[in-house]
């Protein structure tokens, strides 16, 4: 993101407004900053924001929203996350009749932000601020959102139609914001996914040597969940797998690489102790708040890239590895004992089933979907031994959204800005 905001910079004056406290990596870049934290409490307010919070429409593919919504009750603690996730489980079983714009409506603006002097707002998904958003559409201004990830049309519950342009990687995910969240699809463009642009940058640069990390044969199986019972089930997951790995051959280990944004070590204990497993946990946030430095992010492809296979339960990471010649596999094993009822909304194959993950990442016909326990020491074996055998995955994959250079997208997206 911070990437994309540097290109339109270099095109036009740039004004940010930000929730929180302003980093010191955005003060560094000069940007002239405001804060749209300004309070606006209000009996009525509150009261609209509770009927959303359980009422409020959800977008089609309901388990994607549920999943979100448990994810952030996971960054409180005590009785204000079990409130949260209270209200998370509420909302997906209960009717959802309120809509984001209905809602908007009805919030009221008591200390105004100074927005005057902007002549168009952009924004990232998710989000950041419902009361900036309402004094935006309320001042008539034209406003653009880049649509960051290709799991946000499925999850997230603040789509407007207030917004004039939603920005997206590609013509199915287009597809999916018009039939998920009922944007009209003249007001969806197309551009590219910034967030898979370094993968660009590392093939094509020319000094580029592929580092080999680990002088062993391994499978790299990267974590996707944030979900303490999920997370349980991915490490059962990855105790089989290398179990089952040590019966291919005594040489041959699994990487397991921890999902970045989870910062409870202790769930991931069991894996150090389990033979075979080697734990890679070696990155995180730099000092400038961005989640992995580019030596981080290319130092995660060479892990890929040097990989027998990268093994995963149905992630973006499955994407960004197609577009290496590492045959990538996912999980959605029948038969397999996940310790959880199949009936409980957070068993992992409910995740591995979500809507961008049915659609883009479960061909049905493909060998690189594992789909039962009985196939799993099968298919790691086959793909040991002949990987060439399981590319025609990656090359379908990648070829849903080409990769491009973060130039090209600010390109379009500041068309697109002077366009609406």
């Amino acid at each position: 993101m911070s990437q994309i905001v540097e290109q339109l910079r270099s095109k036009a004056e740039v004004c940010l407004f930000v929730t929180g406290a302003a980093t010191d990596g955005l003060r560094q870049w000069g940007f002239e900053i405001r804060s749209a934290d300004n309070p606006q409490r209000s009996a009525s307010n509150s009261l609209w924001y509770w009927l959303f919070s359980i009422f409020g429409q959800i977008p089609k593919s309901r388990f994607n929203y549920l999943i979100m919504a448990l994810f952030k009750a996971e960054r409180d603690s005590g009785w204000q996350r079990a409130i949260l996730r209270l209200v998370a489980y509420l909302r997906f079983l209960r009717p959802n009749f309120i809509s984001f714009d209905f809602f908007l409506k009805r919030l009221k603006i008591y200390f105004p932000v100074k927005i005057e002097d902007i002549d168009v707002f952009f924004y990232f998904t998710e989000l950041p601020s419902e009361i900036l958003l309402t004094q935006i559409i309320r001042a008539k201004k034209p406003i653009v959102a880049y649509v960051y990830s290709w799991d946000h049309p499925c999850k997230q519950a603040t789509f407007s139609k207030y917004v004039d342009r939603y920005l997206v990687w590609n013509s199915s995910m287009k597809n999916d914001v018009v039939t998920l969240q009922d944007i009209p699809p003249s007001r969806v463009q197309t551009v590219g996914a910034s967030q898979f642009a370094y993968i660009k940058r590392y093939l094509e640069s020319p000094d580029t040597e592929l580092t080999t990390p680990y002088d062993f044969d391994y499978y790299y199986y990267m974590l996707a969940t944030y979900e303490p019972l999920m997370v349980e089930q991915e490490t059962n997951i990855a105790r089989t797998l290398a179990q089952t790995l040590s019966n291919i051959s005594p040489h041959l280990k699994l990487v397991v690489r921890l999902y970045p944004l989870q910062k409870r070590i202790d769930l991931y204990d069991v894996l150090a102790a389990t033979p075979g497993i080697v734990v890679d946990s070696n990155f995180g946030k730099t000092k400038s708040g961005v989640l992995m430095a580019e030596n981080e992010l290319r130092k995660k492809l060479d892990k890929i890239h040097s990989a027998v296979a990268v093994v995963h339960n149905g992630s973006t990471v499955g994407l960004e590895a197609s577009y290496l010649d590492t045959p990538t596999l996912v999980l959605d094993m029948r038969g397999y004992d996940y310790g959880v009822s199949v009936r409980h909304p957070l068993h992992l194959r409910k995740f591995v089933h979500q809507y961008q993950n049915q659609k883009y990442l479960l061909d049905t016909h493909s060998p690189n979907v594992i789909r039962d326990l009985q196939d799993l020491e099968r298919v790691l074996r086959q793909v040991y031994e002949s990987p060439d055998d399981f590319l025609d995955y990656n090359r379908a994959l990648r070829a849903l959204t080409p990769l491009r250079a973060v130039n090209d997208i600010a390109d379009d997206i500041m068309t697109a800005l002077i366009d609406v």
